[in-house]
């Protein structure tokens, strides 16, 4: 991992869907401590990613009727 080589950063943090990944956590973690540096992650319970929310939303949208055509674009402040 060369780009921990060129840092003087010794604390780090993952999170998201993809820090309850466990193979990498490890793998990351001992990166790491093998460079003196720290990880910080939370309980994989707090690791989510928003595709769970937006298929759900999805769900009720559809079961309502709502259709849209292929020139849908995202809206990242959408309110759901």
């Amino acid at each position: 991992m060369e780009v921990f080589d060129k840092s003087d950063m010794d604390k780090f943090a993952l999170a998201g869907g993809v820090a309850s990944n466990t193979a990498l956590r490890d793998a990351l973690e001992g990166a790491l401590a093998a460079r003196g540096a720290r990880l910080y992650v939370p309980s994989p319970v707090y690791c989510t990613d928003n595709a769970a929310m937006i298929g759900a939303a999805a769900y009720y949208e559809y079961t309502a009727g709502v259709r849209h055509g292929f020139d849908l674009n995202a809206v990242p402040n959408l309110t759901l």
